[in-house]
């Protein structure tokens, strides 16, 4: 432990404790204007003014912008490996599901539990912990051979992973003046948008693009998804070497009262912004330090309190997991701060906000690559060419057949050999003596067929290929599939990567128009402009038929949603003071997360509907949170 976080660590528990049970009227008030955070923040801004913006920062972008990127890269690699898992593990449809909830839930409560604790053993500290838990568990996803392993890694990296984003964000932004604060927090944002375009490249480079590359692939004892999930840690582990490199952050140590630790990373960072200066040259000394009767009544109290207990149990005694016991104990009191009378004006229009813009979000990233993949599945079965009263005697098909269909048709001592079937019919056909050896099919099946004397010898028909079907001296021998899974080889998984890029890439336009208009507008009216935009947007969904048209409108709404996405996170940050800026962002990502995960399931369900079902539910939803978003307060003005 560095001496930093030892000094932010000297806080006793038991205080802690006895200060969540004092009566209200007996407490000191914390409101987001006191005078006393009030003090703290002229002082922060100040101080981390005159360190000016430099190579400090760069630093602290690329590590802080690399733990975004993991933070993308674990919500992204799940759609991308699902067709090579699904392959891989013989997993249902249900398990699919039960795949993305764990995932989902992993990141929501890595969220709340690692924001809480950020808040009381301080930012880099927590970072660190659970971005190197994230490390080893995706890691070891990577290397699982089973699907409960699999599923098990996945959910510790995700809890770990989770309190990446909350933490980053409270984190960088204490390091930002606020003039610069809208700037640099949405090139942080950027960074996410990059670890979704690093994911997009990665599986173009990587995974299998067609339905039968994944099969093939799948049949390699380490496959090519691994080796995908592997690559797309990397960021997390990139991460956390940079926070290593990084201090404590300075306002949350001047928010607990060590001011002359405080400055010494002020200090710090002065000299690595300015090379050629001396720190005497740094115009914040310690006479200028904040000591206010208030700070000064709370220490003397403290040590009055230290001195009355002959064994003082602090944080610094206590491992990360005392900690976290203690978070857990005192979970619901950390969270009701946030709910506070002085707080919930302000809090509470956030979180509503956030909770029916993520649904929206992230249930409509489910829905456009989905509704693209039935737009041409749509012309795939146009395309079909059926053939009736067809016979066939004394030969033999060697080369693969798609999209056909045979109706009533005769096959008479016919031999099918080391071929494909994919999307291929047999409606009321007549097999006598015909033989299907080294077959591979999808999405192929015998409807009310009649099949005499036939073999099968190393195909995967399984029992449930054949409706309706009579049988006479048929036999079956060396199943080649080791899963009765029918998996769709007419997919193409290239044009899905594509599309995924094409949607990332689209932020960010959206961030860099954030950064130039959200000072001059404000971040509500933004906020407000944006999801209106937004909702607008989806409805011109219904009139769109092309998979092309489609992906262009995902991309406008991506761009669109950006502007109020990056307005959101600066005013978030604003609106939490210091003490539960780290807390306040793990509930918003949590119930961002829960929203998210409900739109997912709501959207699935919609995907059998007309396209008109999509396009209301998601521009009521978005609709709701641009007027819900007009009771935001305002905070440009607002130090940190």
């Amino acid at each position: 432990m560095t001496n930093t976080e030892e000094t932010l660590a000297e806080v006793s528990l038991e205080e802690e404790v006895q200060a969540l049970n004092t009566q209200p009227s007996e407490r000191v008030p914390r409101h987001i204007d006191d005078t006393t955070d009030t003090v703290l923040s002229e002082f922060h801004e100040r101080a981390i003014s005159e360190c000016g913006i430099g190579r400090f920062h760069w630093m602290l972008l690329a590590a802080c912008g690399m733990g975004l990127a993991a933070d993308t890269a674990e919500l992204l690699v799940l759609g991308f490996v699902l067709p090579s898992a699904e392959v891989d593990f013989c997993i249902s449809q249900t398990e699919k599901r039960v795949l993305g909830v764990v995932t989902y839930t992993g990141l929501a409560t890595g969220a709340l539990l690692w924001g809480c604790m950020a808040d009381r053993v301080g930012r880099r500290r927590t970072l660190l912990t659970a971005m190197t838990l994230a490390a080893i568990f995706d890691l070891m996803a990577a290397l699982m051979p089973t699907f409960g392993t699999f599923l098990t890694a996945r959910l510790l990296g995700g809890i770990g992973l989770g309190g990446s984003l909350p933490i980053l964000i409270a984190y960088f932004s204490e390091f930002i003046p606020r003039p610069q604060r809208v700037k640099y927090l949405s090139a942080l944002l950027a960074c996410w948008a990059f670890g979704g375009i690093y994911v997009a490249l990665m599986a173009w480079a990587i995974l299998p693009k067609t339905g039968l590359m994944v099969v093939l692939d799948g049949q390699e004892h380490f496959s090519a998804w691994h080796i995908f999930l592997i690559v797309c840690a990397i960021p997390t582990p990139l991460a956390v070497v940079g926070l290593l490199a990084l201090p404590e952050s300075p306002r949350i140590l001047l928010q607990i009262g060590h001011e002359s630790e405080a400055l010494v990373i002020y200090q710090r960072i002065f000299q690595k912004n300015h090379p050629k200066l001396t720190v005497d040259e740094y115009k914040v000394s310690e006479t200028d330090l904040p000591s206010s009767q208030k700070h000064q009544l709370r220490r003397e109290n403290s040590q009055d309190k230290d001195q009355e207990t002959s064994h003082p149990t602090t944080v610094r005694q206590k491992s990360i997991l005392s900690v976290l016991s203690y978070t857990l104990a005192n979970f619901g009191s950390l969270i009701s701060k946030i709910f506070a009378a002085n707080h919930r004006r302000a809090t509470l229009p956030l979180l509503v906000t956030w909770i029916f813009a993520s649904f929206g979000y992230y249930g409509l990233s489910l829905w456009f690559p989905e509704y693209v993949k039935y737009l041409k599945g749509q012309d795939f079965k146009l395309r079909s060419s059926t053939l009736t009263n067809v016979s066939y005697a004394n030969i033999q098909f060697n080369q693969s057949m798609e999209n056909v269909i045979y109706v009533n048709g005769r096959f008479t001592n016919v031999r099918f050999e080391n071929i494909i079937l994919n999307h291929v019919v047999f409606d009321s056909c007549y097999f006598d003596r015909v033989s299907f050896i080294k077959i591979k099919s999808s999405r192929s099946l015998f409807r009310n067929s009649t099949i005499l004397k036939s073999t099968f010898v190393d195909t995967d028909f399984f029992p449930y290929r054949f409706e309706s079907c009579t049988m006479e001296g048929t036999t079956f021998d060396s199943m080649d599939a080791f899963c009765a899974l029918d998996f769709d080889y007419n997919i193409h998984l290239g044009e899905v990567f594509l599309e995924h890029l094409i949607g990332e890439v689209a932020l960010i336009p959206g961030l860099v128009l954030a950064a130039i208009f959200m000072d001059r507008f404000g971040r509500a009216r933004l906020i407000s402009i944006s999801l209106l935009t937004c909702s607008l947007l989806t409805l011109t969904l219904a009139a769109v038929r092309s998979p092309e048209a489609v992906i262009a409108v995902e991309a406008a709404f991506n761009a669109v949603f950006a502007v109020g996405l990056a307005s959101l996170t600066v005013a978030s940050t604003e609106t939490c003071p210091t003490s539960i800026r780290a807390t306040g962002w793990g509930l918003i990502n949590t119930l961002s997360r829960g929203a998210g995960l409900a739109g997912l399931f709501v959207y699935d369900s919609m995907l059998e509907c007309t396209v008109l079902a999509s396009c209301f539910v998601t521009s009521g939803v978005m609709l709701t949170s641009a007027v819900v978003s007009l009771l935001i307060v305002e905070t440009r003005h607002t130090l940190l």
